[in-house]
């Protein structure tokens, strides 16, 4: 009874986190809008607007105008940190000096930091921004910057007021993703507008303000809230798809011999058979689940993103991973998913399942290369003579294309973090990319269920501890790809390319 209990307890905390936002307000704040005239350039404070989000059922976040209790597990048990903090004053003139503080308490290690928005945000930038959940990364720290850590402390704000309108806000994140935030907005105080001695003017008629047009995407961006980059590689696919640029159908692709449906999901039992002494593997499976560097030079799915062809000059081509990754190199870097989404598909002349496969094995190959132990990367080969896969793990074979260590670092540099600063496995910024579009793979060769069933799959291995440890950005950022996945499997189906041409070696 005691090991069922066991597992039941490791399924529901494998199951995805999916973050609930609920947004209690609203602000109808025109930033950016042209200077007003008003008493001595001062501002009021307007009624706070509360944000909060939680992963799981019993975690809470309470708001209050001065402070925040957030509840989350520590080990098996559930613990609350708190943060409390100044109000900013009711009314606030250019120049002032807005000195704040925010302080900690509780069990729980936590993030806070207060923010403002600058002179030359929109409206849209701020409700987006507060509705997702992260500030910290739309708008400004205040004076000094920095945030507030552990479980303990103080740490003291200050903002010079300036001369347009503007919003102050707080944030509370805990480790596991719950988070809150208080914003308030200020408006132009004119209570004391400067008194004139001249005839006023005929008010001039008064005008319909025009609502904000609907987003039609609203819902699209509330599903994938959190999610790095998901709405816009989903917004891209679907582009694509209506310009019929995109193969989806597998049939249609450089997979079309090797549909690997069966295979999938036998991967994921072998993985666990591994975790319990036994040997038994795939092609796929094992490509997708071992700890390892994917350099298996009989593996056709490694084949099909490394093979580099004779050329008539006698040289040899590109493989799809290397021209992935001159792309990244020279990119202007900070690329989210969607933009190496984008990139995938350049190469890969907008064969999906290919796209998703190259991206999985290039960026599982660096990351295990910038590993301890790892060093240069192998990225193609030559399709008539591959080696061995002793040659493919020592890097000794004519016709490798191998990237030195500082290239691999280079190659690593032009990607942003899918981590929190505050994640104790911030250090493996790797992890979460190539879990990502492996799960997008599966989604790519099979459905979106089964993309689903993957993610919730490795997610449970981790808790269970079979071959790999509990990592939650990992495992949100598995279902993240899962859901992603779902989506994509519902665009409509297209004719062949409109280019038919198929992608080709480089």
């Amino acid at each position: 009874m005691a090991w069922s209990n066991h597992i039941l307890s490791a399924f529901w905390r494998a199951l995805p986190r999916l973050v609930a936002v609920v947004v209690l307000g609203s602000i109808a704040l025109p930033l950016g809008a042209t200077k007003d005239v008003h008493a001595a350039g001062c501002y009021v404070r307007g009624a706070p607007l509360f944000v909060s989000s939680k992963n799981f059922a019993e975690h809470d976040v309470a708001l209050t105008e001065s402070g925040a209790t957030i509840k989350a597990y520590i080990g098996n048990t559930l613990g609350t940190g708190t943060r409390t903090w100044d109000v900013p004053g009711s009314r606030l003139c250019s120049g002032d000096q807005a000195q704040l503080t925010v302080r900690a308490g509780g069990q729980l290690e936590l993030l806070s930091r207060f923010w403002t928005t600058s002179g030359n945000q929109t409206l849209d930038d701020l409700r987006v921004g507060l509705s997702s959940g992260f500030p910290d990364r739309n708008f400004p720290a205040l004076a000094p910057g920095g945030d507030l850590g552990g479980m303990a402390g103080a740490r003291p704000y200050q903002l010079t007021v300036t001369d347009f309108r503007f919003s102050i806000g707080v944030w509370v994140r805990s480790s596991q993703g719950d988070a809150g935030l208080v914003a308030w907005s200020y408006v132009p105080d004119n209570s004391a507008a400067p008194v004139t001695l001249q005839p006023a003017a005929p008010p001039a008629p008064i005008q319909p303000v025009a609502a904000l047009p609907a987003d039609p995407d609203q819902a699209l961006r509330d599903a994938f809230r959190a999610c790095p980059g998901s709405f816009d590689s989903y917004a891209l696919l679907r582009q694509m798809n209506a310009d019929e640029n995109l193969v989806l159908d597998v049939s249609q692709t450089a997979l079309a011999d090797m549909w690997p449906r069966g295979s999938v999901i036998g991967g994921f039992v072998d993985k666990v058979g591994s975790a319990l002494g036994s040997d038994e593997t795939d092609h796929l499976g094992w490509l997708l689940t071992e700890n390892a560097t994917p350099r298996y030079p009989s593996n056709p799915y490694v084949q099909l993103t490394r093979d580099r062809d004779q050329l008539d000059d006698g040289e040899l081509s590109a493989s799809f991973e290397s021209a992935l990754a001159d792309r990244i190199a020279t990119s202007a870097g900070n690329l989210q998913p969607n933009d190496v989404l984008k990139l995938a598909l350049d190469v890969t002349a907008g064969d999906y399942p290919l796209a998703m496969l190259t991206t999985h094995n290039l960026l599982k190959e660096l990351t295990y290369a910038s590993r301890p132990g790892g060093g240069s990367a192998l990225l193609g080969w030559d399709g008539a003579n591959r080696g061995t896969d002793t040659d493919a793990i020592t890097l000794n074979h004519a016709g490798y294309d191998v990237r030195a260590p500082a290239e691999v670092q280079g190659l690593i540099g032009k990607l942003s973090s899918l981590r929190e600063a505050n994640d104790p496995f911030y250090s493996d910024k790797m992890g979460p990319w190539y879990h990502l579009y492996g799960v997008l793979f599966v989604g790519s060769v099979t459905t979106g269920s089964e993309a689903t069933f993957g993610a919730w799959f490795e997610n449970f291995t981790r808790w269970l501890k079979l071959g790999s440890e509990p990592d939650p950005t990992k495992e949100f950022v598995n279902t993240c790809a899962g859901q992603l996945a779902r989506y994509v499997a519902g665009l409509p189906a297209q004719e062949p390319l409109k280019n038919p041409d198929a992608a080709a070696s480089f």
